[in-house]
């Protein structure tokens, strides 16, 4: 049976994978002088991101209605968590 995967390994994936696709053209593959501090900042800042707009608009807005979000707010929220982990709010 396949167990879906958390929301932290979903956006290590999603980074690991925009990484990798970021590095490719049509030419070949692109070197760029990343350090490790820039990767695990990006890493961290995605997983923060994808946290709280998890937190914020799936499970304290649309669950609950304990939060009532501004659309202009809400919707980003979304798409990031659509692009990130394929999630949409019917989930």
């Amino acid at each position: 049976m396949f167990k879906k995967p958390s929301l932290l390994q979903t956006t290590l994936y999603f980074t690991v994978l925009v990484g990798s696709l970021a590095l490719i053209s049509t030419k070949g593959v692109y070197e760029l002088p990343m350090s490790f501090t820039f990767v695990a900042f990006y890493i961290f800042f995605m997983t923060h991101i994808c946290i709280s707009a998890m937190s914020l608009s799936f499970h304290r807005n649309h669950t609950h209605k304990g939060v009532d979000l501004n659309p202009i707010i809400d919707y980003p929220m979304q798409m990031v968590l659509w692009l990130a982990t394929g999630m949409n709010k019917s989930d």
